[in-house]
């Protein structure tokens, strides 16, 4: 960020394509774009052929139920029970942005970025901390973060800070060495000593982000990417990444970052005056099934093509046969390597394993390598704009 406002005051450049995740600079001279296609099957997904009306719509319904929200609830079936309230004090009169004060202390010369969601990556609750009222209880646990499958961890959350951190494996050791490296150190804008507070819930709205197969996990090719998925969820511990109050810490010399657990298959819910409502249902964004929303995919298409999401990952005990613990949460890692050969080598017979639809196939067999090549939901390849289905051929 401080290198992006060094070349904003040079102002030789009218854009920038830098990295896949994070903030950016918002309304300045110098437009900051991120670039994911980080492999051929991404630059492929027709994750990118959605139209942005569509998505726009998605990400627009989805905002409007949390921001008007007294309080949420976030479970899945990995161990995750979080809840927390959704202070007025976050808010800004109209619960339309963040409360502008809170905004200019944690996103200081970067406001208009800070004040709403990221698109395609919906804060499922504020990305700041308010210094009296955080909340947040409950615990948190999975087997992925934004690098790779890892040992289940779980993470006691008492008024959005980690109190408790339960296994993990080196992922867990590593963890607890930061906690203990840090536990007197008062960063800026956080309501008490320590890394070790909650700050994000990010929900992803795109139904045909597909974590990538080929060379899985390396480099950028890794969980990142999946992040913004419909209905997952990744929730996120430590500094809030690029904003100012992360970079006056690195710049008095502390430890600095953040961390996150992935929810695959997560409900999350809120309460409101009179009315409750469930935004994610076992991982399915229920955006996706708004009549509103599907009568303006019918512009583009069968709404059942563009609606249906491509990838869900095949977790025993969960969406598949098998144990959980015996099958999956034992070594994470060694799983999912094995799942996406058999996504990426024998398509038909995962979209099996997941109990994945295949009415929108078509084509001989709707086997990839027989020329009928079908995404996870059955969508026949050459009924996307550009022929794309995210397969490697």
């Amino acid at each position: 960020m401080d290198w992006w406002e060094e070349e904003e005051k040079k102002q030789q450049y009218d854009k920038i394509l830098m990295g896949y995740g994070g903030p950016v600079l918002a309304e300045r001279f110098i437009k900051i774009r991120r670039m994911p296609f980080i492999t051929p099957e991404i630059l492929a997904s027709p994750a990118h052929a959605m139209p942005i009306e569509v998505l726009n719509a998605i990400d627009r319904w989805t905002w409007d139920r949390i921001r008007t929200a007294k309080r949420a609830r976030i479970t899945d079936p990995e161990g995750n029970d979080l809840s927390f309230t959704n202070h007025p004090e976050y808010w800004d009169a109209n619960r339309e942005f963040y409360c502008p004060d809170l905004t200019s202390a944690t996103w200081t010369t970067n406001e208009h970025f800070g004040k709403q969601y990221l698109p395609g990556h919906i804060t499922g609750r504020p990305w700041m901390f308010h210094p009296t009222k955080e909340d947040g209880n409950g615990v948190v646990a999975g087997t992925a973060n934004h690098i790779a499958a890892m040992d289940r961890t779980q993470l006691v959350i008492e008024n959005s800070k980690i109190t408790q951190i339960n296994a993990g494996g080196e992922f867990g050791d590593k963890l607890r060495d930061v906690m203990e490296k840090t536990k007197d150190i008062q960063y800026p804008t956080f309501p008490g000593k320590g890394l070790m507070h909650w700050w994000e819930a990010s929900i992803g709205t795109n139904p045909h982000i597909h974590r990538p197969r080929k060379d899985f996990p390396s480099g950028f090719v890794n969980c990142l990417y999946e992040r913004v998925r419909s209905g997952v969820i990744h929730i996120g511990f430590g500094t809030i990444i690029s904003s100012m109050a992360e970079r006056l810490a690195a710049r008095a010399g502390q430890l600095v970052g953040h961390w996150h657990v992935h929810l695959y298959f997560p409900t999350y819910t809120v309460e409101r005056e009179g009315d409750n409502e469930t935004v994610i249902e076992n991982g399915r964004l229920l955006a996706l099934d708004d009549p509103g929303i599907r009568k303006l995919c019918a512009k583009y298409g069968d709404p059942e093509m563009w609606l249906d999401e491509s990838w869900n990952p095949a977790v025993p005990g969960i969406n598949m046969a098998g144990d959980y613990w015996d099958h999956y949460a034992k070594y994470p890692l060694h799983w999912v390597k094995t799942e996406l050969e058999v996504c990426r080598n024998y398509h038909p017979m995962f979209m099996k394993m997941v109990g994945a639809d295949d009415k929108c196939c078509h084509g001989p067999g709707a086997e990839w390598w027989k020329g009928g090549c079908c995404n996870h939901s059955g969508v026949h390849a050459p009924t996307l704009p550009g022929n794309c289905c995210g397969h490697d051929h």
